[in-house]
């Protein structure tokens, strides 16, 4: 089953949602305008491939143009005198997927 034509039919436009569009053979430029405009990023994907529910591969790849990277906050202790402000401890760096 080729999943546009399904989502066209059932994914209505509204605020904020988009039915995604391609590019092909200018991923690189398509990048640089994205890095340009301070969005998160690209997915790129092998045309050949198919969608597999539930399953990552390396057919699909998320290309992220802003550097970032998520924390985990294990604990922190209430602000006191000039200090107001809580303050974090033992944060922990997520692995990279």
């Amino acid at each position: 089953m080729e999943r546009g034509p399904v989502l066209e039919q059932i994914i209505k436009p509204a605020a904020g949602v988009q039915l995604g569009t391609y590019v092909e053979g200018q991923g690189r430029a398509l990048f640089d305008l994205v890095k340009q405009k301070g969005m998160e990023g690209i997915i790129a994907k092998r045309k050949a491939s198919g969608y597999q529910p539930a399953e990552r591969t390396s057919d699909w790849l998320k290309i992220k143009a802003r550097l970032q990277q998520e924390f985990v906050v294990g604990g922190f202790t209430e602000g006191k005198g000039s200090r107001k402000k809580p303050r974090c401890a033992a944060p922990r760096r997520l692995p990279q997927r």
